[in-house]
């Protein structure tokens, strides 16, 4: 299971984080953490329940120390030294993405519309060291503002290089980074291209996406076969309705 802070323990029982120890490692940890951007400190470490915040452009985080140790408790993260840093380093690897870093650095991928994992839709995201964050706008951007950044996060994600190989009548793209494998489809024209130079040329052409997966290409009923047959949920989709899809 992965969570928030990694992936946890694979144990049943949860320890007990120690919220001194906690603080202990945090108050040596965010300063490292800390980046021209992040502000990321302990306020009133001497006090009963010291307060981590964490401040980067418009977003601003601010937790009780007790809070963050009853989570890390939930997520069934150890007691040591080592796992409380390497907790504290994902969490804040894993904090919410600004406006700014979207702007420049987004790429569009394919994410759940939702929950229920029936429908995807388009999302900008970052990479952060092993993390991917998905943005949600702020209140600070109006919608030209918002339209503007996914616009170029689309161009973005066509540059972006990926890996095709080609199985007998099924296609497969995989980046570097897994979990954005899904921004070639921002370029469907050049996936088609991809399958005609490695001399695979398919009728009615499906794409079949998982988030965070590789994407596949294979004619409708081997994709739907394909799609069924999977251990990840997956969807297929038809060219040219990738640019049809919505924006979460």
């Amino acid at each position: 299971m992965t969570t928030p802070f990694g992936r946890a323990t694979t144990r049943q029982r949860r320890s007990t984080i120690d919220v001194a120890a906690l603080v202990e490692v945090a108050a040596d940890l965010l300063p490292i953490l800390s980046t021209d951007t992040l502000d990321a400190r302990l306020i009133d470490p001497h006090s009963s329940d010291p307060v981590i915040t964490l401040e980067e452009g418009e977003r601003r985080l601010r937790i009780d120390a007790s809070e963050l140790a009853r989570a890390m408790e939930r997520a069934r993260i150890d007691n040591s030294d080592a796992a409380l840093a390497q907790a504290i380093t994902h969490w804040v690897l894993n904090r919410a993405a600004t406006d700014l870093a979207a702007e420049t650095s987004g790429l569009a991928i394919l994410d759940w519309t939702d929950a229920t994992r029936t429908t995807v839709c388009w999302r900008v995201a970052i990479s952060r060291g092993d993390a991917i964050i998905a943005w949600t706008p702020s209140t600070l951007l109006d919608t030209a503002r918002v339209d503007a950044v996914r616009a170029v996060a689309m161009t973005r994600s066509q540059s972006q290089p990926t890996t095709v190989i080609v199985d007998g009548s099924v296609a497969v793209w995989t980046s570097p980074t897994l979990a954005l494998s899904t921004a070639v489809l921002t370029d469907p024209a050049r996936m088609l291209t991809d399958m005609s130079s490695h001399g695979l040329t398919i009728r009615d052409t499906m794409f079949i996406v998982a988030p965070g997966r590789p994407v596949a290409a294979a004619d409708s009923p081997a994709a739907t076969r394909l799609c069924a047959g999977a251990a990840d949920t997956g969807v297929t989709v038809p060219p040219h309705r990738l640019h049809t899809l919505g924006w979460r």
